[in-house]
């Protein structure tokens, strides 16, 4: 079984995309096989800049660790304020 990463077409390259597969339905893949090979390289390099270190010394927290760090703390609302009265 062969198994494809996940891959991204954005909204902005629909028209290239739809472009693509008209051709290929004309009996040409070459656009759409490119078309496809190019969103598949910035669908991956999109996913190894999310676990890749931007620096080789910076270190990554684990997802247990991150949790307890980066934690958003509950929002406790304030009382309301009484009104003033006018005597």
């Amino acid at each position: 079984m062969v198994k494809y990463p996940l891959t991204v077409i954005k909204t902005v390259d629909r028209r290239r995309y739809y472009d693509s597969l008209q051709k290929a339905g004309n009996a040409n893949p070459r656009p759409i096989v490119n078309f496809v090979a190019r969103c598949v390289e910035q669908s991956l390099d999109l996913y190894l800049s999310a676990v890749e270190p931007a620096e080789p010394k910076t270190r990554l927290l684990s997802l247990g660790r991150s949790s307890k760090t980066y934690a958003i703390q509950p929002r406790i609302p304030k009382p309301p304020r009484k009104a003033k009265s006018l005597q």
